[in-house]
């Protein structure tokens, strides 16, 4: 835990960021970053209460303390400018790494990074899943962040669905808290399975020997929901945010103050959970991370 504003490191001009990613101007529009967040932090921030106190159970919890050890438990993603999906703090076989400049540990604090020429926010996940006895406990998840002008932060719980075929799964967002200069939004894209769709030709009488069957058309429906609580939340000031998972039901808390509830359409599993940023694609957004924990419901004060 950190309640110390350290100033930006100086971006890395050998990162394997691609030639979309190049700064013209860059030494310009890097100072004008820091001049901003300095004038931004030259003060001393609202601290926001830490999360321990609430989570006094819990299964696991992370400050950024250790540095080496944040690198072995989260994996960063995100699209390059040209669209390329890069993952990972190193290149894996046949893939890209994501840029090093998407996220940094700075002082015990996470900060992320979203460039103004990328349509996909700078994510980072949890390798581990979380422990699956929360599902019957019901989970609690804290944490603080901190916003740079225009920036949103968002933590995603992701879960998996079963949808319509019990025999086929799909990787899906459980939900998803979005904060910005505006307040919190509580949202979802769930991929819901749909029945199958017989294939368009097939053979008149079965299959002849050595022939495949032809498969079904696996098809998927986007069900979007969300909910809002508007409020201001001020550039440079940490806030603590909660949300309380109780089977279908989410309760989303924001510096102690219960401010959103929303039923779930389906209950999934609660596997691991990850971190966005993302910017107004005018300039670099910016938000930072820190006292993140998970508690069964049972144990949270």
């Amino acid at each position: 835990m950190n309640n110390d504003l350290p100033c930006l490191r100086q971006f890395s001009a050998t990162a394997n960021c691609g030639s979309l990613h190049r700064f013209r101007a860059g030494s310009l529009q890097h100072a004008a970053l820091l001049a901003s967040i300095s004038a931004l932090w030259s003060g001393s921030p609202v601290r926001a209460q830490g999360p321990s106190a609430q989570t006094a159970g819990a299964v696991w919890m992370e400050d950024f303390s250790d540095t080496a050890n944040y690198r072995k438990e989260w994996s960063p993603y995100g699209r390059l400018a040209d669209g390329t999906w890069a993952q990972g703090f190193e290149a894996a076989p046949g893939g890209t790494p994501a840029r090093a400049e998407w996220w940094s540990v700075e002082g015990g604090v996470l900060y992320g990074r979203n460039f103004p020429e990328e349509k996909h926010a700078a994510g980072i996940s949890r390798i581990k899943a979380l422990p699956a006895t929360l599902e019957q406990s019901g989970m609690v998840v804290s944490w603080r962040v901190m916003l740079h002008d225009g920036a949103k932060a968002t933590l995603r719980i992701f879960g998996i669905s079963a949808g319509v075929l019990a025999l086929e799964k799909t990787d899906n967002h459980v939900t998803a808290l979005e904060v910005s200069a505006s307040g919190l939004r509580l949202w979802n894209g769930n991929r819901l399975l749909q029945p199958p769709v017989s294939p368009s030709v097939s053979p008149a009488s079965g299959t002849l020997p050595g022939e495949v069957e032809p498969k079904a058309e696996r098809r998927f429906k986007n069900s979007v929901f969300e909910t809002k609580s508007p409020r201001e939340i001020l550039p440079g000031t940490w806030v603590a945010l909660k949300m309380e998972f109780r089977g279908k039901i989410v309760r989303v808390f924001f510096n102690g103050l219960e401010v959103l509830t929303h039923p779930l359409e389906s209950e999934q599993p609660l596997r691991t959970l990850g971190l966005e940023v993302d910017g107004d694609k005018k300039s670099i957004g910016v938000a930072a991370f820190d006292d993140i924990s998970v508690a069964p419901i049972a144990s949270a004060r």
